[in-house]
């Protein structure tokens, strides 16, 4: 009967999540008539002693049609087809707008980190970078991005058996932020259509985990200290979910008449976004009937966003290790986000590490939505060591450093 109830929930959850294009029967498969994983470059890096084997792969795009995407294989030099790697690390990158940014364009930041550890690191473009840079970016979708990082992992392992590489059966799961969205979307999708995928532990910190909450907040509110974040995430709703509502009735002047410039070009960071948008006042913005979460734009959205909330419609396995860490001070993605998510998870039976509260912070250094990377980067680098049986790699004095050229 558990067994049964669990494919009911599963099953149900795969058809809430159906976007405006299902796949259609003549499609299943087509994944497999894509090219094949392949290596595309190779980069290597002296100063972090580490070598980055670029790789596009076969995958599905936001309509769940076949696409090729990319991603980045990061390999310390510990690491050596005679010297198996500890394990792998799944790491699901934070907001970006710039193809540079993507892993397989040179952003490794966190990748870097990681050398020392023993483990190879492996992370997805997502849609809209790398192999599909120009297409509108999946941005706050999470089942997307959630398969794109899961088929970039499956074809990693590929190619990584093909150049010789070994490694022992341990795979850490993170990400922070969009990151954080992704890591736990990568969770279902992995438990709903790859059960042979088990994680050690899937890490995520202040991850937008319930979309339809997080616009209901910021439009109580009315303020958004990442105001790019939400127009990004109206954008691709409209776009994937083909709601159809044209630009003119969900922004205001000057944005509206600036969205292609830029939003769409990919020609500007978040630093440069925030700045050219000049305001954290949503209700100069957006309009009004975006700021009414009873306006029939603000009831198509929500319905849209509703399908995509990773705090239910799945079931996931009462042994998963699941690390949640949230500044309870984020006005960016704001913790109802993670409070959810872990009263769900908690009702299917799961003990879930979590550390929700507010972290010190120097005012007016970052924005609390920032802060809280430092501790869930600690914390994550201190649990992995830990299960891995090895002495901290990386000082955790060094993390803000590096999260400072990350963020």
């Amino acid at each position: 009967m558990k067994r049964f109830l669990k494919f009911a929930l599963v099953l149900i959850g795969a058809v809430s999540c159906s976007r405006a294009n299902p796949v259609t029967p003549e499609e299943e498969g087509k994944v497999q008539e894509l090219p094949p994983a392949r290596i595309t470059d190779t980069v290597r890096y002296d100063d972090a002693k580490c070598t980055a084997y670029n790789f596009e792969y076969p995958s599905r795009d936001p309509y769940g049609k076949p696409v090729t995407l990319s991603g980045a294989i990061v390999i310390g030099d510990e690491i050596t087809p005679e010297q198996p790697a500890r394990g792998l690390f799944l790491y699901n990158h934070i907001t970006i707008y710039v193809n540079d940014e993507s892993p397989s364009q040179g952003e490794l930041t966190v990748q870097k980190m990681m050398v020392g550890s023993g483990l190879i690191s492996i992370s997805a473009d997502y849609y809209g970078f790398g192999a599909t840079a120009g297409k509108h970016q999946a941005y706050g979708l999470a089942d997307t991005n959630g398969e794109a990082s899961i088929d970039a992992l499956i074809a990693a392992r590929t190619l990584l058996a093909d150049m010789g590489y070994s490694w022992d059966e341990v795979i850490f799961n993170l990400g922070y932020s969009q990151g954080g969205q992704v890591a736990v979307a990568a969770l279902k999708i992995a438990t709903q259509k790859h059960p042979e995928i088990r994680f050690t532990r899937t890490f995520a910190g202040g991850g937008l985990f319930d979309v339809s909450a997080t616009y209901r907040y910021l439009v109580s509110s009315g303020t958004a200290s990442m105001p790019d974040t939400v127009i990004s995430v109206l954008l691709a709703y409209n776009e994937f979910y083909k709601l159809g509502i044209p630009l003119e009735k969900m922004f205001k002047e000057p944005l509206l008449g600036n969205i292609d410039q830029w939003f769409l070009s990919g020609d500007y960071n978040a630093p440069k976004l925030r700045e050219l948008i000049g305001t954290t006042s949503l209700c100069d913005l957006v309009t009004p009937d975006l700021l009414d979460p009873d306006s029939e734009i603000s009831r198509k959205f929500l319905k849209a966003m509703d399908s995509e909330r990773l705090c239910r419609g799945w079931a996931p396995w009462l042994n998963e290790n699941i690390t949640l860490v949230h500044n309870k001070a984020d006005d960016v993605v704001p913790v109802v986000n993670t409070e959810n998510l872990l009263r769900f998870l908690e009702n299917h039976g799961l003990t879930v590490d979590s550390r929700v509260e507010n972290f010190r912070q120097i005012p007016g250094v970052l924005s609390p939505h920032f802060w809280g990377a430092a501790p869930f980067f600690t914390d994550s680098v201190s649990k992995i060591s830990s299960t891995l049986g090895i002495g901290l790699w990386i000082a955790p004095s060094q993390i803000l450093s590096l999260l400072n050229d990350l963020l």
